[in-house]
């Protein structure tokens, strides 16, 4: 993944995974889909996270990775018998 910075490639996402995904996101949020789903639907910011998901899971999943943990991600996909692109 050469020449490209997540933050700068995947603004609204990033915002997303640094701000939505914090410890204990569960209990005051509710699950990953529910926390996408609000997002989705704002009206300011919707369109763009609809676009950086849509371009970012163009990617491979060893990049999806790459880039997630770039963007502070936090969750732990793996655990749960998950790949970053999912």
């Amino acid at each position: 993944m050469q020449h490209m910075t997540a933050r700068g490639n995947f603004p609204t996402l990033g915002q997303l995974v640094s701000g939505g995904f914090v410890e204990g996101y569960e209990e005051y949020f509710g699950t990953v889909e529910e926390i996408i789903a609000a997002d989705a639907h704002n009206p300011v910011t919707g369109p763009w996270l609809l676009d950086d998901i849509s371009r970012v899971l163009l990617l491979t999943d060893d990049d999806v990775a790459a880039v997630l943990a770039e963007l502070g991600n936090g969750y732990t996909y793996d655990a749960y018998g998950l790949s970053a692109t999912q």
